[in-house]
Order: C-alpha cells, then structure tokens, then sequence
C-alpha cells in the first residue's frame, strides 16, 4: 500500500473519531493534543510561559500612546490638448510611518516601547530584524541585546479607500510559540464556536439540510474549528513545512490576539476575519436564515467572533442543503467525506462541492481547492 492511501486511511479513522456526534458535547473542553503541545518550538527564552497578562498589559500601553505616519494627497488630473484644466485629490497615500513596538526583558517584569521607523533604525540602538514586511503581522524580532520578546506592536493600517488609522496588534513570533499559548488560542476558538452553537440551539434555528432539526444539531462544530484554522494557513507553506508547526502559529496568534485575531486580514476576494467571510456571502446567510439574529453590518459581523462562528455554521447547512435529500443523508453518515464536501464548499463553492460528491474525484476542483481540501487532512491528522 503506497503512502497516499495510508494517509488517506489514517484521516478517515482519525477524523471518524473527531467529527462523531457525541464529539461536539465535549468540544469546550477538549484539551490540546500531545502532537501540537509538544512540537518543536523556536522560542529562545521560554520552554512554556503564558505571555496573555503580559500582552494586555503591553496593549494598555500601546493605546496610550501615537506611532505617528505621513501621508499625502492622491491628485486626479485631467489634461486637454496638453493643458492642465482641472485636478482633484481623490485620497490618501502613505509615504511614512513609525512603529511602536512594546517588549520585555525575560528577566524584567516592565514593559519597554520602542519607536522605529519603518526602515528599522531607533533612538535606542537595539538590532532589530524581519524577514518580510507584512502590516500588523510583519515578524520583528529583536536581536540585540538578547532577553527581549516582542509582545505587541502599533503601526498605522489603511481603513477604507482614504483614511489611515493606527491599531495594536500582536503578530506570531517565535519567542511566544509556547505550549500555553497554543493552548489559550484553541481553547478561544473552542469557547467561540461552542458559544455559537448554543446560540443556534437557544433560538431554535432550522436547518435547511435536516428540516425538523436545529443547524447546531446537524452540522458538527468540529468541523468549523478545522477550517477557522486552515483558513489562515498558507497553501504552500502547508506543502513543505509540518503541519504542526503551522497549526500553532495560527493557534498562538488567536491566543495573543483574541477577540482582534485576524481583525485586519481581509483577502483580495474581501474575505474578512477569523472565519473569512465575503460580504456576498454574508448577506445572503443573514436573509437565508432570520431567525440566526446575525449582525447586519457585514465588518461588525466579522469582529464578533461568535457572531461569524455562528455564520459559518449556518453556511454549511446551506451547502449541505444544495445536495439532493438522499445523497445528503449519505453524506452525513460519512464524517470524512461531511468534513471534505463542507471544506470544499466553503473554499470554492457548493456547487463544485456537488460536483465533487457525485464525481467522487478532484477534476471538478481547481488547484486551490485540492490543496485548500489536502490542509483539510493534514490538519486533522495534527489533532489526533
């Protein structure tokens, strides 16, 4: 038997065993596995350490403080006959910005600020490093002197098509991936979706896919927990690096940043926050099911955790609901194959889900969504 299919027979056990319905009782209170707690880490001053209260207090003073950017007027000319005859500033520009970076010493309980400009250099001297410039998440890492790690940063972001604004963060770094803090992310996404589910249930929502049942009570939250993870993981990271290593970055950053996780991540499809919604979307889950009493403002949507748990649940019974009554009964007495339909859906779409399904293949899926569906796998292989 060749690797592939052992793999394949590994996650369709494992997952039989993550995704059964009694699963979903305990989902609160599942506990980080063995495979991700004791991973390998980078981390150079901590084996394990609870960086949160730290974090806090760092964000404290971070509010208090500007880090200060430069922008400047975008000018729309428009030129007759090689004369200039009117212009108008249609937005903004950034053309500088500083950075406010809030460390600690591992032997120090204060917190230091840093101001460094976008190039690096600061007043204090410290040698501070990145590998690649990223927004909020850029990786900075202080080199010189040793002992310090980064807790959390201010940098302007644009908000909107004209305006700039400043906001804290916490991007991943090494020196935070600890055993507590992976922990503290998965426990946040597991209280979140739990936290929907009730919700779902309290208000008797009706599932589309199962009438005369409740979404909670149809679409496992396992499920949702999964793809919250893989949507933040990069396809071809996820093609070379171990998937455990991966898995904790987005653990860890949900355990720094909490309720902002992945607030500023919106994709060029508009894809916004820690479910990845598109405006689309959302708009249409809202009018498919009323009684959900989702927010209506699709950005203040996103930023509620619970709200977009629970949004992305009530989608996966909209997708399941797109299959013929018979095949959907199948489906969902096949946890393996539940789980990689939904993953498929929410990446691509119900109907090449469909197509998917009733192929019992790939070459309906674009290259995206195979390896959308293979991080799908791999990360359930990571929870065993």
């Amino acid at each position: 038997m060749n690797r592939g299919k052992i793999f394949v027979l590994a996650a369709l056990a494992l997952v039989g065993a993550l995704f059964g319905a009694a699963h979903t009782q305990t989902l609160a209170t599942r506990e980080l596995p063995a495979s991700l707690k004791n991973a390998s880490t980078e981390a150079r001053w901590h084996t394990d350490y609870d960086f949160t209260s730290d974090i806090d207090r760092a964000r404290e003073l971070l509010e208090k403080e500007n880090a200060g950017f430069e922008t400047a007027p975008i000018v729309k000319k428009v030129w007759k006959r090689k004369k200039l005859v009117s212009e108008k500033v249609v937005g903004q520009k950034l053309t500088d910005f500083t950075v406010l970076l809030a460390v600690k010493h591992r032997d120090r309980k204060d917190i230091e600020l840093i101001r460094m400009s976008k190039d690096g250099e600061n007043p204090a001297g410290y040698d501070i490093d990145w590998k690649k410039a990223n927004g909020v998440n850029t990786n900075f890492v202080i080199e010189h002197p040793e002992g310090y790690s980064i807790l959390a940063i201010k940098r302007v972001i644009r908000s909107g098509k004209k305006n700039f604004v400043e906001v804290p963060y916490t991007p991943f770094t090494a020196d935070i991936d600890t055993p507590m803090m992976r922990a503290k992310g998965l426990q946040y996404l597991l209280s979140t979706l739990t936290a929907a589910g009730a919700d779902l249930k309290k208000n008797n929502v009706a599932s589309n896919a199962s009438p005369g049942q409740s979404v909670s009570d149809v679409v496992p939250l396992d499920v949702s927990l999964m793809l919250s993870i893989i949507e933040h993981i990069d396809p071809a990271r996820s093609q070379k690096e171990p998937i455990e290593k991966l898995v904790n970055e987005v653990l860890v950053t949900v355990g720094a940043n909490r309720k902002l996780s992945y607030a500023y991540a919106i994709s060029k499809a508009k894809a916004r926050g820690l479910f990845q919604f598109i405006p689309r979307t959302y708009v249409a889950i809202n009018k498919r099911y009323p009684s959900a009493g989702l927010t209506k403002s699709f950005a203040a949507g996103m930023n509620d955790h619970v709200n977009a748990a629970k949004a992305s649940l009530l989608l996966f019974d909209a997708d399941l609901a797109q299959l013929a009554s018979d095949k959907r009964s199948l489906l969902l007495k096949d946890k393996m194959k539940l789980a990689e339909y939904l993953a498929i859906a929410y990446n691509s779409g119900a109907r090449r889900a469909v197509l998917s399904y009733e192929s019992g293949g790939s070459s309906a899926l674009p290259k995206e969504t195979v390896l959308y569906r293979d991080k799908l796998r791999k990360t359930t292989l990571a929870f065993k």
